[in-house]
């Protein structure tokens, strides 16, 4: 979903938090995203990827004009279901080949089986 809102100086949006990441940036103008980890000043020119969960607040228009304030909301498709665990003879045997190794008496690393 991508929505635009017109933002005057002095126009914000209390702290809140999205279940979806947001990707955020002013179409024109600059805003301001504050979160626990920082705050952000976003020109024209910049983005802000705001991960799942993350509570924020969004400032408009602190350069003294208005901004035009953009978000994507990004929903990630659902996950497809599984059966149940499998793996085929290669990528079973690659795997083992890959994780195999053992700890020697003196921690020297050898690698396990013949």
């Amino acid at each position: 979903m991508v929505g635009d809102v017109t933002m005057t100086p002095g126009t914000r949006f209390d702290q809140h938090r999205h279940p979806v990441p947001q990707l955020a940036w002013a179409v024109s103008g600059v805003v301001r995203i504050s979160t626990p980890g920082g705050v952000w000043v976003l020109p024209a020119t910049r983005a802000l990827w705001i991960p799942t969960g993350v509570p924020h607040a969004v400032d408009g228009g602190v350069a003294g004009g208005p901004a035009v304030f953009r978000t994507v909301y990004v929903t990630p498709p659902p996950a497809p279901a599984v059966d149940g665990p499998a793996a085929d003879g290669l990528v079973g045997d690659g795997l083992a080949a890959l994780t195999c190794f053992a700890w020697g008496p003196t921690g020297s690393r050898r690698r396990c089986g013949p």
